[in-house]
């Protein structure tokens, strides 16, 4: 049986464990987030990069080796990340999630993915001198990009790049400066076809929004990271 060692960054202490070849992403998360301290799995994820230095998340239900993990490497690298970002996350009880999500909002915003207008990003800065994690928090999530995933897309007959946002309330598509919001209350299904992803909506007044990814791969790492989010949105407004 292959055994291989695995080092995750997680922003706070790393951890070392050793794997077969066996056990699935959704196990092994469980494991790495025991051995953090969180209970929770939920909102977090493991991000590795393969052999041309493209990132991409673990499946849950495969086989963690059996994935686009970097075969000579050792130990194999991942990030403990948060893959879907609570909406209050300074409600959450867990103080060890609540860190996690602050350190990656600090690092979204030192590298320009998440915008904070002034002056509070003054205010973010002074919070962070001061390690103040729940003060922070609560500044932070009512940040109009707050929990956003972006990715670049294109549209059909249509080279120009375009910016694919989502969160857990929906899609915001963003066009030279543009912003056209797609709420998932108005949707009623996501879909992909090879590199398309497809957005149905309620409204007879909207035909189908088809965006085109680099291939089929990032499509499905876009549509599967997408649908988590929908399902939240679902499962949170569920009557």
């Amino acid at each position: 049986m292959t055994t291989r060692k695995i080092r995750v960054i997680t922003g706070m202490q790393d951890v070392t464990i050793a794997i077969d070849n066996k056990i699935l992403g959704s196990r092994f998360l469980r494991q790495v987030a025991s051995e953090v301290g969180v209970t929770d799995t939920g909102w977090l994820g493991l991000q590795y990069s393969d052999l041309k230095g493209r990132w991409w998340w673990i499946k849950d239900h495969k086989k963690v080796l059996g994935q686009k993990v970097r075969p000579t490497v050792d130990p194999i690298i991942m990030f403990l990340k948060v893959r879907l970002y609570p909406p209050r996350p300074s409600q959450i009880t867990d103080t060890t999630m609540q860190r996690l999500v602050y350190l990656q909002i600090q690092a979204a915003l030192q590298v320009g993915e998440l915008i904070c207008p002034a002056p509070r990003d003054s205010t973010l800065a002074a919070l962070a001198r001061q390690d103040s994690v729940l003060q922070y928090l609560e500044t932070a999530e009512d940040l109009e990009e707050y929990g956003m995933w972006h990715f670049l897309v294109t549209r059909q007959n249509d080279a120009t790049p375009v910016r694919l946002s989502f969160n857990t309330t929906g899609f915001i598509v963003t066009v030279s400066n543009r912003k056209c919001e797609f709420p998932f209350s108005e949707l009623k299904g996501i879909k992909m076809n090879g590199r398309k992803l497809i957005l149905f909506h309620t409204s007879k007044a909207f035909t189908d929004s088809v965006f085109l990814c680099l291939d089929h791969a990032h499509t499905k790492e876009l549509y599967e990271l997408a649908v988590r989010h929908q399902k939240f949105y679902l499962t949170k407004n569920a009557c």
